[in-house]
């Protein structure tokens, strides 16, 4: 659903989450300058591979709907 209670397309939904992946991911690459110690540092990128797997995913998931729509 989007913000005025309509039920989003399957498409727009994947495209919607992907964004949703993609900005997750930019916020802890930004957060990498701020960090004080190594294990810190070492957290954040863990973030930042979590967060490109999910991106990956939902990649993959617009893509499958994007050859279904024709």
């Amino acid at each position: 659903m989007d913000l005025k209670g309509e039920t989003l397309s399957p498409l727009r939904q994947a495209r919607h989450n992907m964004r949703g992946r993609m900005n997750g991911l930019k916020l802890c690459v930004s957060a990498l300058p701020t960090c004080d110690t190594p294990a810190e540092t070492l957290e954040f990128l863990d973030h930042i591979e979590q967060a490109t797997d999910k991106v990956v995913i939902a990649l993959d998931e617009y893509e499958k709907l994007l050859e279904q729509e024709g």
